[in-house]
């Protein structure tokens, strides 16, 4: 069943069945979601971090320009910081397609951010697991981080 129709009396040239050679590029984004806990950081840079829909936004507080890191595909619905302030995690659930949940481990003081690591889960129930899963992911980044030595 259809529930779209052409108009009356349209006709479709060629060029209608083709895709459109045109792209979308993510430009500035604005507003902030506070309903999401401990989604604010300030990181190694001293540009705040913070999610927002499916993206990751990293903005310079110099320049106030922003960056993005858009490896999600569905709203962010866990966000930690690497107490070191360049490594960030976020997490996501029910995502679009036959794809599992997942979380995304980031370097936000890359322009844009570069991911580090990506996990997925072979079954997700719920939102409180990812938010506890991020928040255990961050102790193991903690950890990792401090024994790494960071090369000069």
């Amino acid at each position: 069943m259809n529930l779209v129709f052409a108009p009356s009396g349209f006709q479709a040239s060629p060029e209608d069945e083709e895709v459109p050679n045109a792209s979308l590029e993510l430009e500035h984004i604005y507003g902030y979601n506070g309903n999401l806990p401990h989604n604010i950081a300030i990181n190694a840079d001293g540009s705040l971090v913070y999610a927002i829909a499916a993206v990751g936004v990293v903005v310079s507080q110099e320049t106030k320009q922003q960056s993005f890191f858009v490896a999600h595909n569905e709203d962010i619905t866990a966000f930690a910081a690497h107490p070191e302030g360049r490594i960030m995690a976020t997490g996501q659930t029910d995502p679009k397609g036959a794809e599992k949940c997942y979380t995304c481990v980031w370097d936000s003081t890359t322009i844009p951010p570069a991911e580090v690591s990506c996990i997925r889960y072979a079954v997700c129930n719920s939102c409180n697991f990812l938010l506890a899963l991020t928040l255990i992911l961050t102790l193991i980044l903690t950890l990792t981080l401090t024994l790494t030595p960071t090369p000069p």
